[in-house]
């Protein structure tokens, strides 16, 4: 969540101060969104015990993660036309940061589980 407060500080800052122009429409849906689907995988996939199971359901669920957020741009550029591109940028800041603290925290988790075998 940590992640999520920064994002957040992040826009308003540049909002504030002139970096960024405007604030996106869907700012808070779309930090939401993302920071919920992340924890919802990463707490999923931290249960699973077998490592093939792991592989197989992580990239089932990066598949469908895609998917579902692709479909979401496409409801916030056709909702907002005119924010279309500050929405769009900063979903793929949001979901690029997100991933990479998801892939972080699987990478530390899969690898400690390899030390204590």
């Amino acid at each position: 969540m940590l992640v999520s407060l920064v994002i957040a500080a992040g826009v308003v800052y540049g909002v504030e101060y002139g970096v960024i122009d405007k604030q996106p429409s869907f700012y808070v849906p779309t930090l939401v969104l993302v920071a919920f689907v992340t924890i919802v995988i990463y707490g999923y996939l931290y249960r699973l015990k077998s490592p093939d199971a792991f592989t197989q359901f992580y990239l089932l669920l990066m598949v469908v993660k895609v998917f579902a957020f692709l479909a979401y741009n496409i409801v916030i550029v056709l909702k907002s036309k005119e924010n279309a591109a500050y929405n769009v940028i900063f979903f793929l800041i949001t979901y690029f940061l997100f991933t990479g603290l998801e892939i972080a925290f699987l990478y530390f988790h899969v690898s400690s589980r390899r030390d204590d075998s």
